[in-house]
């Protein structure tokens, strides 16, 4: 399928003023930079209320929140920043404090941040009294361009990502490309992926755009994860490339806003995404696991041949040019990222379904194909990447990306190495007690200092043997 540009949009690119309504069936995206100082009176016009509350992480509490919130009169309720907020206790502990504070079926729910808090507030929503709006207020390139429009919702549990949760589309959404000014660089690379993936499989011009964009931005030169991006958040091309995302993505939705059919194609490169988020523990961010599963997704593609030959290189161009990763990071084991994938919503009759692109701006006809995991487990085979170098494909060299996490590539080996140490130990105190008794020992005193030596090696086991702590995210 490929989605036809908005003819507006391009009038708006070439210079007329920058806003931008997108329509869907039931609400509307509103994107212009400065939208944000009309808040209240366009959400109590989209979403009017007795009674709001806006639900947002710390980081974005402290540089928006206040002005939204005054306008309205909301309560505001915080989440810690991360993924690790998108979870059951989150969303326990925001219900439990609506209830609290008297909030009934007369409130609606601001959703202000990040895709995770997108996520997050847009189920507490959904869930909360049967059901309340919700207003989506992206402060992410990320969120603005994917995780706000669509109505998707949900929470991770340890079976995998967005396994719980509800199609709840909001009253409207509010697009400000001035929130951009306070985001870090790598949170920036993660939104460019999600452009990517749009232009990958709807619209190649798009593509192409994206492309440009990000070499004038300079992305690929960018410190990793350093600073934030200087841009001009009020300039057409920025405009441009948000609104033309959110068509593309709105289009989709306009025709299959459940996922029984065409929006299966929005899941480009989240199958193998997914599942590198979830082996990581989060690790890997969002955008980075999609970036590397287009990879891995066109890589699979062009091997089964419904994909192009050369369509590769391409996806690998556009992620090279945005500063995103291609390959596994070092330390990953490709045989965890395939199980991983078994529990993801996508997988069917006991195989798991992957969109494929049939060439730049198209997927395969059916959106998707099934595939066996030993095909996929070999294409990932061929791509990890080194540790603490520029990681390298077979179609052109990557960006810098770090490993995997100690805490993670080490659980086996401490496993297996606390194993070894206990068995060592317990010949070595069969082998003291045996002696003893030849000598004559009491009984008694032999079953003592046997028990004493088997608690002083678990102990030493576990100190000797304990991987590091995880990363606080």
């Amino acid at each position: 399928m490929s989605v036809p540009a908005d003819p507006a949009a391009g009038e708006r690119s070439r210079g007329a003023p920058l806003s931008s309504r997108i329509s869907l069936p039931t609400y509307d995206v509103l994107v212009g930079a400065g939208v944000l100082r009309e808040a209240g009176a366009r959400i109590r016009l989209a979403a009017p209320a007795h009674r709001y509350v806006l639900i947002t992480d710390d980081t974005v509490a402290a540089h928006h929140g206040a002005g939204v919130a005054s306008m309205l009169g909301a309560e505001v309720l915080t989440v810690p920043a991360g993924e690790s907020a998108k979870s059951r206790a989150a969303w326990s502990r925001l219900t439990d404090s609506m209830l609290d504070r008297g909030f009934g079926r007369d409130t609606v729910v601001i959703a202000m941040g990040g895709g995770v808090v997108g996520d997050l507030a847009g189920f507490v929503a959904a869930t909360f009294m049967r059901g309340v709006p919700v207003v989506q207020v992206p402060t992410t390139l990320l969120a603005m361009i994917d995780a706000s429009v669509g109505g998707k919702t949900g929470i991770d549990v340890p079976a995998g990502k967005n396994l719980v949760g509800a199609f709840h589309p909001p009253a409207v959404v509010l697009v400000d490309p001035d929130t951009l000014g306070t985001l870090p660089v790598v949170h920036f690379r993660a939104g460019m992926a999600e452009a990517i993936k749009h232009g990958l499989i709807a619209d190649a011009r798009y593509l192409d755009d994206a492309i440009g964009t990000s070499r004038k931005l300079g992305l690929a030169d960018v410190g990793l994860r350093q600073g934030a991006f200087n841009l001009d958040f009020r300039g057409a091309e920025l405009h441009a490339l948000i609104a033309r995302s959110i068509e593309i993505k709105a289009e989709v939705v306009r025709q299959d806003e459940r996922e029984h059919g065409v929006r299966k194609m929005l899941n480009f490169g989240h199958t193998l995404g997914h599942a590198i988020e979830k082996v990581t523990e989060f690790g890997v961010s969002h955008g980075e696991a999609v970036a590397i599963g287009m990879a891995l997704e066109c890589e699979l593609g062009e091997r089964l041949g419904v994909t192009a030959v050369g369509t590769r290189a391409r996806v690998q161009e556009a992620l090279e040019a945005a500063g995103l990763p291609s390959v596994l990071p070092s330390g990953l084991d490709p045989s965890d990222v395939v199980a991983a994938t078994r529990s993801d919503k996508k997988a069917r009759a006991g195989l798991v379904e992957y969109v494929l692109l049939a060439e730049p701006g198209r997927c395969v006809d059916g959106w998707t194909r099934a595939v066996e995991d030993q095909v996929v487990l070999s294409v990932l085979r061929g791509a990890v990447g080194v540790s603490g170098t520029t990681v390298q494909s077979r179609v052109g060299s990557g960006t810098p990306f770090a490993s995997v996490p100690s805490h993670i590539s080490h659980k086996r080996t401490s496993m297996s190495s606390f194993t070894t140490y206990l068995i060592g130990f317990a010949i070595v105190i069969l082998g003291l007690a045996l002696a003893a008794y030849l000598v004559n020992v009491p009984p008694l005193w032999i079953m003592v200092g046997v028990l004493v030596m088997i608690g002083l090696g678990l102990v030493m086991a576990t100190q000797r043997t304990r991987p590091p702590d995880p990363p606080k995210y």
